[in-house]
């Protein structure tokens, strides 16, 4: 399993188990948004309190598509807000 690096900007719901929105930016510089739940996005406690943006690092597949770029999957069925569920990163997002 490897992991893609993304950053929790906002807390969207206190809903359980809390709701969160995580940006990850692309090998084309664009802005990816996932809205999910907490422990789907995030290994670590979080909670409306938390000083945010923080750094988060997400669950993912992933293979080299270049030298420079690394083509992703996350898991656990997450998608962004526009429904894209695969992507390519630079290859120092991912670890």
């Amino acid at each position: 399993m490897a992991e893609v690096l993304g950053r929790v900007t906002e807390w969207v719901s206190d809903d359980f188990p809390g709701w969160v929105k995580v940006e990850v930016t692309d090998a084309d510089g664009r802005l990816l948004t996932f809205i999910d739940k907490v422990p789907l996005l995030v290994y670590e406690p979080l909670d409306p309190s938390t000083a945010l943006p923080k750094v988060v690092w997400l669950a993912c597949d992933a293979r080299p598509e270049s030298v420079n770029r690394v083509h992703v999957t996350l898991r656990h069925g997450l998608e962004t807000v526009d429904g894209v569920k695969e992507f390519q990163v630079h290859r120092d997002h991912v670890r």
